[in-house]
This record gives structure tokens, C-alpha cells and sequence, in this order.
């Protein structure tokens, strides 16, 4: 891998918005922002994943994980 790895937050905002439009609350990003720091934490399916998103139901947290790179936010919100 020349150049090393990219960060997170880039590539997820490579990922294509397929849901309609009453299907987004939140943004993209900031889902699968927040699933990944949730399985960082240790939850692996779609029901703990969900619930880790509910424990942490925080309209700073998902702005944060919308706006910033995964590395600026800090973890000790996600308790890693």
C-alpha cells in the first residue's frame, strides 16, 4: 500500500447515499461514523450497534462524527 492508509472519515465519504429521502434522519457519514466507533467499542450486530447509537444519542457526538475527521473526536465518549 503506497502512501500509507487514508483516513476513515475520507473513505467513508466515499460511500454512496442510497436511501430515500424519508429514510434520512442523520447523514450518511455520521452512520457509519458512529457504526464503526461502535464496533471499535465491541458491538457487532445491527441490534447492539443500535444500541450503542441510543446509549450515545447525542446531538453533539453525531454533528461531531458528521464534521469532523474520526481522529479529532475524542475517545473517551465511546469509552475505548
Amino acid at each position: 500500500m503506497a502512501g500509507g492508509c487514508r483516513p476513515l472519515m475520507e473513505v467513508l465519504r466515499e460511500v454512496p447515499e442510497v436511501r430515500g429521502r424519508q429514510g434520512r434522519r442523520h447523514p450518511l457519514l455520521a452512520i457509519l461514523a458512529m457504526a464503526c466507533a461502535a464496533m471499535l467499542c465491541g458491538y457487532r450486530t445491527y441490534g447492539a450497534i443500535a444500541e450503542w447509537g441510543r446509549n450515545y444519542d447525542d446531538p453533539a457526538l453525531l454533528r461531531a462524527f458528521s464534521s469532523a475527521p474520526l481522529y479529532a473526536i475524542s475517545p473517551r465518549r465511546a469509552q475505548l
